[in-house]
């Protein structure tokens, strides 16, 4: 230093290049440097500048730094008075011995050439095996060089952009790593979500179901074959079909998916399209988001992570929102739905009740006019039968197929009723008027009658509820704003299962195929719920998950016939005041014209016997 005592200019280049022959551990430099100052200051090698101290102060405050990294010199020993020797002591003090001198510099040579072997920034990750982080990246040279966290030991200690963590590599690109595992892993999801699109759009495709005639109304109900009886062809109820369709799966580990069945025009039909494009869709997202932090810079990645944080956060507002709107409306509507189905049986029993009674009336009763009760019974159920159909009719899609030339021509509407039924804006409370007509007329005993009106007027009520609950409807905004929740909400579900997106090594090394797996079954489950919720605004539709109306008119069918026409047994004759349901013992024995010949020979009117022998 100009100015100095004693002027000592020490060749730093030269210092270095000692060093590096004999290059102490990072655990020993401390200690090293600290015995080289302080040998320099003590021995007087190295003077320190003017400060506004006198010498006598600086030299105590110097001999009290120094005695906290040399000890004291013994009396054998000479102050050091030259470079050599004072680097030679401090190596000395620092731990550092000339046996290792080789080992280290075969250590040495090997990490340069492992560094130096490296093309990409993110393949330095691989070298952590080889030894203990000490590769580093020059990115404004393109190169891989031995160094430290601050810079390298290379390049004579100089680099523009110095990379010594991979995860702070521009890219995440190192060509060592995508192999047949890796290309496997980012092209699953796509394949699994064609594979769906396949399935929703060739294999499993269903069409809409169109509306069409019930096969029941189409059969011909003729007052012969009513006459009959049990021995009449009348309408059957087919094996296996029910008023609603049940799932039958049960619990069973081995197939999970056991009872449920595509192209059956359910729920899962309706949305597997939907749920297939949306694999796809999130299948992309997945995979883009995979490769991202390879192919786009980390600047613009943050960018990216950015906006998908804060599509997170609305993601979880969206799902609080509509947690609670689906599943308060979710429920409501289920219980309205059992509702609609138990008032329609609960009509269903109403006719059963008017039948019974009526059966039981004109047995134990006379006929009020000359004619067989057999003949008011055949009026009883056509009325029974007309305003059930009418009361269905305007809820479901088969219904309403049904015109008054199929019930004129199935002998359930004579011409007459059908003239007048055709002008009538409501033709089911028509047909309940002259029901009750017929009511106060046939029957004359007061509490019988009464009961029976009674119990038409409930049916009348069951009906009308049975309307009224149809069009029980949500605000038009509340549904909207559901399905505009729940649409939002299935878009961005995959942005909802994004975690930990800020770590682009994770995110790098992640699976996206379980992932899309689990967005597709949420996108799926929230997706069929919506489509059953649409389901319930027709719930006499033409859908699997509807009710059939054509299987509580069977049931109404069989049974009424059943109370109207099945005979009475041999104990029950004599108090059966209608000769006509009295049939020789053998009557389960008889054919279908032996049956009609002795139903005819049984007392009647004249009119009666002279149409019924005709006929047959």
């Amino acid at each position: 230093r100009s100015g100095s005592v004693h002027p000592v200019v020490i060749p730093y280049f030269d210092l270095r290049q000692r060093l590096e022959r004999r290059r102490p551990s990072v655990a020993q430099m401390p200690r090293l440097v600290g015995a080289l100052g302080g040998l320099a200051l003590t021995t007087g090698l190295v003077t320190p500048p003017p400060v506004a101290q006198t010498p006598t102060q600086y030299r105590e405050d110097v001999d009290v730094e120094a005695s906290a990294f040399v000890p004291e010199l013994s009396e054998t020993e000479s102050t050091p008075r030259s470079f050599e020797e004072l680097l030679r002591r401090s190596l000395v003090l620092a731990g550092g011995t000339e046996e290792n001198d080789e080992k280290e510099r075969a250590i040495e040579e090997e990490n340069k050439k492992v560094c130096h072997a490296i093309t990409e920034c993110y393949c330095m990750r691989h070298t952590l095996k080889h030894m203990n982080n000490v590769c580093g990246w020059c990115e404004s040279k393109g190169r891989a060089y031995v160094g430290s966290e601050r810079a390298p030991d290379e390049m004579d200690g100089y680099c523009a952009y110095w990379i010594f963590n991979s995860k702070n590599c521009p890219n995440l690109w190192c060509s060592e790593d995508y192999g047949l595992w890796w290309w496997s892993a980012c092209t699953s999801p796509l394949v699994v979500a064609l594979v769906l699109v396949w399935m929703a759009k060739i294999a499993y495709a269903t069409k809409p179901p169109l509306p069409f005639k019930p096969p029941s109304i189409q059969l011909q109900r003729t007052k012969d074959q009513f006459f009959l009886g049990l021995w009449g062809r009348r309408a059957l109820i087919p094996p296996g079909k029910t008023f609603q369709t049940y799932f039958s799966g049960g619990i069973n580990l081995h197939n999970p998916f056991h009872g449920i069945r595509l192209r059956t025009r359910s729920c899962f039909d309706r949305v597997l399209s939907h749920v297939a494009w949306f694999s796809l869709y999130s299948a992309l997202f997945n995979t883009c988001l995979k490769v991202a932090p390879i192919f786009l810079h980390k600047i613009h990645y943050d960018m990216i992570c950015e906006i998908l944080v804060e599509a997170s956060r609305l993601s979880s507002v969206l799902n609080m929102i509509m947690s609670f709107l689906f599943s308060f409306y979710a429920l409501g509507r289920v219980s309205w739905w059992w509702d609609v189905m138990n008032q329609a049986r609960l009509c269903q029993g109403r006719n059963h009740d008017l039948a019974m009674i009526m059966s039981g009336y004109t047995c134990a009763q006379k006929p009020t006019t000359g004619e067989s009760w057999l003949e008011h019974r055949w009026t009883f159920y056509r009325f029974q039968m007309l305003a059930f159909i009418f009361a269905f009719r305007k809820h479901s899609a088969t219904f309403g197929q049904i015109d008054y030339s199929d019930m004129e021509n199935c002998s359930l509407m004579e011409p007459s009723e059908r003239a007048i039924l055709e002008k009538c804006l409501h033709p089911r409370d028509v047909v309940m008027k002259w029901w009750s007509m017929f009511i106060e007329h046939h029957v004359l005993d007061g509490p019988v009658r009464a009961l029976m009106l009674d119990k038409l007027c409930q049916l009348r009520q069951g009906y009308q509820s049975i309307d009224n609950l149809v069009q029980l409807r949500a605000p038009w905004s509340f549904e909207a704003i559901l399905s505009g929740v729940v649409t939002l909400w299935v878009v961005i579900i995959p942005l909802s299962t994004v975690q930990d997106v800020r770590d682009r090594t994770m995110v790098r090394d992640s699976l996206p195929l379980m992932v899309t797996i689990t967005n597709v079954l949420a996108c799926g489950f929230y997706l069929t719920v919506l489509a059953l919720l649409d389901t319930f605004k027709d719930p006499f539709g033409l859908w699997y998950d509807s009710m059939d109306c054509e299987t509580i008119l069977l049931e109404t069918d069989t049974s009424i016939w059943d109370y109207l026409t099945a005979p009475v047994p041999e104990c029950l004759r004599d108090q059966c005041q209608d000769k006509q349901l009295h049939l020789p013992s053998n009557e389960l024995a008889l054919g279908e014209s032996e049956v009609l010949e002795a139903r005819v020979a049984a007392p009647s009117s004249q009119s009666f016997s002279v149409e019924m022998q005709a006929k047959s």
